[in-house]
């Protein structure tokens, strides 16, 4: 599963909490997460250039 977590400012998060959270989130349900933190500017660009992920997640 993908999991995608807008930002402001990458430098502003805890990505330790994230991560935690995640892994606990994996284990409890038996799922693979892929956390994708971008900031809006990034994702943007993303989806510019067409990136399946980004035009998966508008959609």
């Amino acid at each position: 599963m993908d999991v995608l977590i807008p930002v402001k400012n990458k430098k502003n998060i805890d990505r330790d909490k994230i991560y935690d959270f995640v892994l606990d989130s994996e284990l409890e349900h038996g799922i693979d997460i892929s956390v994708n933190i971008y900031e809006d500017e990034q994702f943007s660009k993303l989806l510019l250039l067409n990136a399946p992920f980004a035009t998966n997640v508008v959609k």
